[in-house]
């Protein structure tokens, strides 16, 4: 894969999602909501087989957690993250860092900006997945650190392993 941009350098670690993980989610919401839809109409005498209206939202609420996984994946070189979903990629020069948030959602994820004012949304999930993607990643954010990046208290702590 190409960097993002002209004068970037190459890859050096690379993780797509497979699609077996889109496959394993989609399915496993669309049993989760048949199985409330049988349970649901087993409470209400109606026999326990749902009725089209809630097979119809089981397929589409699998849908709807499947495939934002399918495609996507995290790339990185020296001094750059791109992050590929099913609705387009963005990136950040990761050694030219000036703020860096870690939030907790469901999961850790992370708020990179650059000084060119591009900012990526991650889930640190998406750089853990590979210890070649992890160091390179660690690497550049040391680098910004350096170079007078703003971390926050938690941040500094997990992805320089110290206290701010």
């Amino acid at each position: 894969m190409p960097p993002p941009a002209p004068g970037l350098g190459p890859a050096v670690a690379e993780h797509r999602a497979p699609p077996r993980d889109a496959i394993g989610g989609a399915l496993a919401a669309t049993l989760i909501v048949l199985a409330f839809g049988a349970v649901k109409n087993w409470g209400n005498g109606d026999g326990l087989w749902p009725g089209l209206t809630v097979l119809l939202i089981a397929v589409l609420g699998g849908a709807f957690i499947g495939l934002p996984v399918l495609g996507s994946g995290t790339t990185a070189g020296p001094g750059w993250l791109l992050r590929r979903r099913l609705r387009g990629s963005s990136w950040v020069r990761t050694d030219q860092l000036v703020r860096v948030r870690a939030e907790s959602i469901t999961a850790l994820h992370f708020i990179l900006r650059d000084r060119d004012g591009r900012e990526l949304f991650i889930p640190w999930s998406a750089v853990t997945v590979s210890p070649k993607l992890e160091a390179r990643v660690r690497k550049d954010v040391a680098i910004s650190a350096a170079a007078g990046a703003d971390l926050d208290k938690r941040s500094a702590q997990i992805l320089l392993g110290r206290q701010r």
